[in-house]
Parts: structure tokens; C-alpha cells; sequence
């Protein structure tokens, strides 16, 4: 088929290089790894396919961002967080094959000195990694990759990666830590003002645009006009 991995557009965001030092939006993808061979839960050396799998990832995921900080781990298992999982007696278990969880955070420059288009650069970024994975997934390369990077490990495991199909999901973008230096309304207690540091429920930090505020005054005129002078403090 027609190699539209090289083929890139570039967007305006990728062109305009004058940004201010500080216009970076950190970022965080969460997605899964799903492998329909059930054998991928307890693979011999797990901690070694692990970081082959990491490795993989962020060839794909980074490749585009190789300026920028970009990093990728395995978060999960086969439902068992990595920091859990017993490298030496590993026996996950699963019915539906096997599912690894991976974040990658990464370093994009804003388009803005405020970076206040950075959930658009989120947007663009979680569009163009999910397209990355797809294709090295669709194309092989994904699992041609993982085969070199697991060389030498055991023949089960080059079985299996012959035989397994994979699918990627990706979950979602956050703007790291700017939902935390915003502003939101504490609705836990009556005139409970506005509050800053995290703490916000779950559905603020998935949509600070629409709950959150960047400045105390913004959020107090925002959600507590009747108490505008208590608020601000």
C-alpha cells in the first residue's frame, strides 16, 4: 500500500518556532495494548518484554516529538499494576486475552504564549500518536519490533508474537497539571468559595474548560457574584 507514514502534513502549530521558552504543554495519553493471545499475561521474562514493549512504544508514539521530552511505561498488566507484579512467579490471569496499559507524556510547544491553546495541542497531539500506533500496529512493525527487541527470549514468547493480533485503544489527553493551578468552585460546603491546588472532581479535571477558572477572581465572579469580596478573600 502507499507509504502515508512519510507523507506529513505539518501543521501551523509545528511551523511557528518563535514560541517564548516557557509556552510548553505537558502532556499525558493513557491508552491500552491488547494482545488476543491470553499466554502475553504471563510471559517468562516478563520484566524484559515489559521494557521491550516500552521501547516499542515510544519509537512510535515519540517519533514525532524527538525534540521534546517524550517518555512511555507500562502502567498495567493484564489488570495488575506493573509495580505489583511478581517478576520471578508472574501468573496473571485473563480470560480475553492480555492488556497493557501504557501512558506516554510528552512536551509540546504551544501555538500561544500562554499556552492557552493547549488543550488543542492536546487534541492534535492524542490524533496524531493514535494514528502513529495504529499504522506500526496495521503495517507489522509494531510486533517486528517487539520480535527484535525480545530476541533471544523464550520460544513461547516468539510463538506467541507470531500468532497474537493487537489492538491499540487510546483512553485519553490531559494537559498535566494544569488542572491543578486552576481555579474551581468547592460545592462540598454551602458558600464554600473557590479553591485552587487539585482536589476538583473527577468531571472538572476531565473538562477545565468548562468548570475552571485560571484566576481566583475569574472563578469567584465566575460562580460566587452574590459573595464576590468573601470569595476573592
Amino acid at each position: 500500500g502507499p507509504d502515508f507514514q512519510n507523507a506529513e502534513t505539518s501543521s501551523p502549530l509545528e511551523q511557528s518556532s518563535n514560541h517564548s521558552p516557557d509556552a510548553i504543554a505537558p502532556l499525558s495519553i493513557t491508552g491500552t495494548i491488547h494482545f488476543d493471545e491470553v499466554g502475553m499475561c504471563e510471559v517468562e521474562d516478563m520484566a524484559e518484554f515489559i521494557a521491550a514493549t516500552e521501547l516499542v512504544l515510544a519509537d512510535t508514539a515519540c517519533g514525532d516529538y524527538s525534540s521534546q521530552m517524550c517518555t512511555v511505561r507500562i502502567v498495567s498488566v493484564c489488570g495488575v499494576p506493573v509495580e505489583n507484579i511478581d517478576m520471578g512467579t508472574r501468573k496473571l490471569q485473563s480470560s480475553v486475552g492480555a492488556d497493557y496499559e501504557y501512558e506516554v507524556t510528552l512536551e509540546r510547544a504551544c501555538g500561544t504564549a500562554n499556552c492557552d491553546d493547549a488543550q488543542a495541542v492536546a487534541d492534535q497531539t492524542f490524533a496524531s500518536v493514535q494514528q502513529d500506533i495504529n499504522a506500526a500496529i496495521q503495517d507489522g512493525s509494531f510486533v517486528a519490533q517487539l520480535q527484535t527487541h525480545t530476541q533471544g527470549s523464550s520460544g513461547s514468547l516468539a510463538t506467541m508474537l507470531t500468532n497474537t493480533t493487537l489492538t491499540a485503544n487510546m483512553d485519553r489527553v490531559v494537559v498535566v497539571g494544569s488542572e491543578n493551578s486552576l481555579y474551581y468552585p468547592d460545592w462540598t460546603k454551602s458558600n464554600g468559595g473557590c479553591k485552587t491546588g487539585g482536589g476538583q472532581p473527577l468531571y472538572m479535571t476531565l473538562a477545565p474548560l468548562t468548570w475552571m477558572e485560571t484566576t481566583l477572581k475569574g472563578c469567584c465572579e465566575k460562580y460566587y457574584g452574590w459573595m464576590l469580596n468573601e470569595c476573592k478573600g
